[in-house]
């Protein structure tokens, strides 16, 4: 944990650091993904989508979006890639016209099953090099930034 005595400049910089690390990691868990079927060979986190959908059930392609920050025109495109491969279907919205839920098929519940499994088997081999304090902290204070810098940047999800 860091001292409140340190200073805001050094805060900052093992903040910077920490992003760098953290964007570092995610291009190697993107690659990894790549190869076990989470993650398209144009970069589309398929695994990503359908765990929201397993997760949470039916959404709409902004609640989608809203849950990760991104803009929904690039969730309808992945949402529309899944619909056209038979991971996901659409269905009606009872509450909205033309915004349609997104639904996860059998097929994409296959796929989700899998690719968790194999994931599973990756971070099983290096979980032992880790203290379940440490990751638990870890994990704290990556979620905690990252709610800072969406109120911060103004994308709070209250």
């Amino acid at each position: 944990m860091i001292s409140n005595n340190m200073t805001n400049d050094k805060k900052t910089e093992i903040i910077l650091d920490f992003v760098v690390e953290a964007a570092r990691a995610f291009g190697i868990i993107q690659e990894a993904g790549k190869k076990i079927g989470a993650v398209s060979e144009t970069g589309k986190r398929i695994w990503a989508l359908l765990r929201i959908l397993k997760l949470y059930g039916p959404q709409t392609v902004p609640q989608i979006a809203k849950m990760r920050s991104v803009s929904r025109q690039y969730i309808q495109r992945l949402a529309n890639d899944i619909v056209d491969e038979g991971y996901a279907e659409y269905s009606k919205n009872p509450g909205h016209k033309r915004s349609q839920f997104l639904k996860i098929t059998q097929k994409g519940e296959e796929l989700y099953s899998e690719v968790y499994e194999a994931m599973r088997e990756n971070v099983e081999a290096v979980a032992p090099k880790f203290r379940e304090e440490d990751l638990s902290a870890a994990e704290r204070v990556l979620k905690s930034l990252i709610y800072e810098l969406e109120h911060y940047l103004g994308k709070s999800k209250k």
